[in-house]
Order: structure tokens, then sequence, then C-alpha cells
């Protein structure tokens, strides 16, 4: 059985529980559980039944869809601290599918009693609806970016960019993205194919933008990087 001290703490450290009331956190701990995952495992797919909320406590999870062709659409990728699925709250199966990008751990809940908890303290509601709003507007901007109005470097500029400020390690060499991220994944990502987004990433190698280093990339300087990609 899962430590109920150290799982208090794991619930504390999600960012939609910063504020929980003492109540709710005592009705959470109670009901959490862990579960661990292997790089390239799968904690659901689209259309699954899902009757658990997660959240991220570490390594990172991304959400993505399957192309008509069977390709992947990655749409967002959430490390520590980050809740996963606000929209089984609908009571809806799963619209996406979530796959560990590496080893992973995340936190969980059953929906009825996270309803329960929501319902009875808004502080705590008003986090989960928090969440669900930088979720949307984070597909508002990658809507912006796959309608052709950004060049297909720009777009990868724009992609690494967002990472580095989301996933970012400060090194001598810049800001490394803390994410394993082959080509092909970043194509994922961007909806593009692995051949383009490899020419492409050259036009940036070339520019001195990022260093592409052991599975890593790293973003040399984020201002210079973001006048690249905002550029007129």
């Amino acid at each position: 059985m899962d430590n109920r001290e150290a799982l208090r703490e794991k619930i504390l450290s999600c960012h939609a529980m910063k504020d929980v009331h003492i109540s709710s956190l005592v009705v959470l701990n109670e009901y959490a559980k862990i579960h661990r995952l292997k790089k390239g495992e799968h904690l659901f797919h689209d259309r699954d039944t899902v009757e658990n909320i997660y959240f991220v406590t570490k390594g990172h999870v991304s959400l993505y869809k399957l192309n008509y062709d069977g390709s992947k659409k990655v749409m967002f990728v959430y490390g520590a601290r980050e809740m996963l699925n606000e929209v089984i709250l609908q009571n809806w199966t799963a619209s996406i599918s979530a796959e560990a990008m590496g080893d992973a751990e995340v936190i969980y809940f059953p929906q009825e009693i996270f309803l329960q908890v929501m319902e009875a303290d808004f502080v705590f509601t008003k986090a989960v609806m928090d969440s669900m709003a930088k979720k949307i507007r984070r597909l508002y901007r990658q809507l912006k970016n796959t309608t052709g109005s950004l060049r297909g470097d720009r777009r990868i500029a724009a992609k690494l960019w967002k990472l580095s400020l989301d996933h970012g390690c400060p090194t001598k060499e810049g800001v490394r993205i803390d994410l394993e991220l082959s080509v092909t994944y970043l194509a994922d990502m961007l909806g593009a194919k692995r051949e383009t987004v490899s020419r492409q990433l050259k036009l940036l190698l070339e520019e001195g933008l990022i260093i592409q280093k052991n599975g890593y990339f790293t973003v040399v300087d984020q201002d210079k990087i973001k006048e690249y990609f905002a550029r007129p």
C-alpha cells in the first residue's frame, strides 16, 4: 500500500491542489493511488472508458490523436504537477490517448470522488477550470500554427521555444529541453512529415539557434529564437 503521507505530499505538489481545502485534501488523500509507467506505455487510449482523474508526478506524458493515416498528432506534453484528463469529468469516453515519453509516474483519483470534492470546494473547482482554460489557450495557439500562417521552420522554432519554456533546464549552452525528443516525435507534434522537419531543422541549426545532441534539443537563446519565428 502506498504511504499516505508520501501521497499527501504528491497531491499538494500538483498545480490544481495548491490551495485545496484541508477537508478536500483528507478525502483525496484517502482515495489517491500511484501508477508507474514505462516508456511507450499507455495510460489510456482514445475512446477508452476512463474512470479516474490523473496527475503527472514524475516524468512526461504526451497526449495525442491519430490521424487518418495512423500517424500521431501530439497535442500536449505534460510533466510533473500537471493534470491530464479534465475532459473525463463530462463522463464521456476518453477523447485522446496518453502515452509515457519515458519512465513516468501518475497519481490518480476515482472520478466520482473527485467530483464530490469539486462540489464542496470552490477554490479547488476554480483551479481545475483554470487548468482546462490553459489547455484551451494552448489549442488556440496550435490552431494558429497549423493553418499556414507560419513557415515550416518558424513553426518548428515556435514549438521548440515553447517546449524550452515548459520543460527547459538552463545549461552553459542554453536552455536544454528536458525531453528525449526524436525528429519523428517532433514531426508528430507538428503534424508534419519527418523528412520535412529534418530538412527544416537544419536551417535552425545553421542559424545557431538550436543544438541537437544525444536525442535532446537545446535552445541557445530563447529571445533570438522567438525573434526568428515572430518575424513579419
